[in-house]
């Protein structure tokens, strides 16, 4: 009598004693931890406590996340991947949004952009029957998607306040002159794109070369075939690539929204205007030194309108 609730106790807590079986091999890795905490205190870092709070975060966030996602996969409602989804992009916007603290609605620009991108790309692999709509397949693939996107959200979005700010003087004379925001940040848009967008192709260049991708490691490891890993690894970067494309233009899209040539053009030194209109039409271009051939193309149109003319 005394050993049927043991064994009934066994029997209800079955999935308890298998995850506690099962972390065995996560609490011997916490060795590595503790040598770098040892370091730590030997080189007087004063990292350690960071450290500890950094892993014993981490095994909390993984193991709630183990045991949700583990509820939503017996559930096996479509409900619950847009629930999940949504709930993924909302933490990533806001991550990303905080890296360019000074961009106008900088979370809700990220957020969408976000949403945006990742929400085409993931129509398209299940439209092209590439991964079945289920939660099993599509919260992991959701997970990938949006975690590259956050990245490149926030490097684009600080890369391109800081191009901004270190050019503010031009920006600022083309918005005077007349030219739209789109006209007068193109130049810093695109180089943001580049920065943003390079770490992502040069990972998919040195794919396999360097280093096993994650998807294709845990499937290797998990027992699949390794030509099995390899093509969803494929289907992996190609998804990377899409998706990280198709934030960026979304971004800046909105993010030109919140420039106000009216308010920006008030804030141009005195100086400088002063200064350029005194100059005869062709000497001002020379004066500003536009630093492309697009926006200085911009300040000539600009400086052929009568009322700019009458100014002169």
């Amino acid at each position: 009598m005394d050993l049927e609730w043991v064994a009934a106790f066994f029997k209800n807590y079955e999935w308890l004693i298998m995850y506690l079986e099962g972390m065995v091999k996560p609490a011997a890795a916490l060795a590595v931890v503790l040598l770098a905490v040892a370091l730590s205190y030997s080189q007087k870092l004063s990292l350690e406590s960071d450290m500890i709070y950094s892993v014993t975060r981490s095994f909390l966030q993984l193991s709630v996340i183990g045991f949700v996602l583990q509820f939503i996969f017996n559930q096996e409602n479509a409900g619950w991947i847009v629930l999940a989804y949504l709930f993924m992009v909302s933490v990533a916007g806001y991550t990303a949004g905080q890296r360019a603290k000074h961009v106008p609605r900088g979370k809700y620009v990220a957020g969408v952009s976000i949403l945006a991108g990742t929400s085409i790309t993931m129509f398209l692999l299940v439209a092209l029957n590439v991964f079945p709509f289920t939660p099993r397949y599509m919260i992991p693939v959701t997970g990938m998607m949006v975690g590259n996107a956050m990245t490149v959200t926030g490097v684009t979005m600080k890369q391109l306040r800081d191009n901004i700010k270190m050019q503010q003087n031009l920006v600022e004379t083309a918005l005077a002159l007349g030219a739209t925001p789109r006209q007068a940040t193109l130049q810093q848009v695109k180089r943001a794109l580049v920065i943003s967008l390079s770490p992502v192709l040069d990972n998919c260049k040195t794919v396999g070369l360097i280093s096993l991708p994650g998807a294709m490691t845990g499937m290797i490891m998990g027992g699949a075939s390794p030509l099995e890993a390899i093509q969803l690894q494929i289907v992996v970067m190609n998804m990377m690539v899409g998706t990280a494309t198709n934030i960026n233009p979304r971004g800046h899209t909105r993010l030109r929204r919140h420039i106000n040539p009216q308010n920006t053009a008030h804030t141009l030194q005195q100086t400088q205007l002063h200064s350029a209109r005194k100059l005869p039409q062709r000497r001002v271009i020379k004066y500003l030194n536009p630093s492309d051939k697009t926006l200085g193309r911009i300040l000539e149109l600009v400086l052929q309108h009568p009322f700019v003319r009458v100014l002169n």
